[in-house]
């Protein structure tokens, strides 16, 4: 949804901003993300903030280890109580 592109653009702009690491997995490089998608124009800001901002690692593995944690049902969570 472009509106949600354009919200996280701005929200993730505030992130890098303050520091913060972000992990995240995709099956898809960022310029393919929302690829043929309706006024994609509007989602390439955010694109461009990704690529920017964060360093994309490809995995090129036959395996998707994502999904590991989702059959053995197994998750974890790691948060700070400051």
């Amino acid at each position: 949804d472009i509106a949600d592109a354009m919200i996280l653009k701005r929200l993730f702009d505030i992130l890098f901003d303050a520091g913060v690491v972000v992990v995240a997995t995709s099956n898809r490089p960022p310029d393919d993300l929302y690829k043929g998608g309706i006024n994609r124009s509007l989602f390439l800001p955010f694109i461009d903030t990704l690529k920017e901002r964060c360093q994309v690692v490809s995995m090129d593995a036959m395996h998707d280890y994502r999904r590991d944690t989702i059959e053995s049902g197994t998750s974890y969570f790691v948060f700070s109580k400051d």
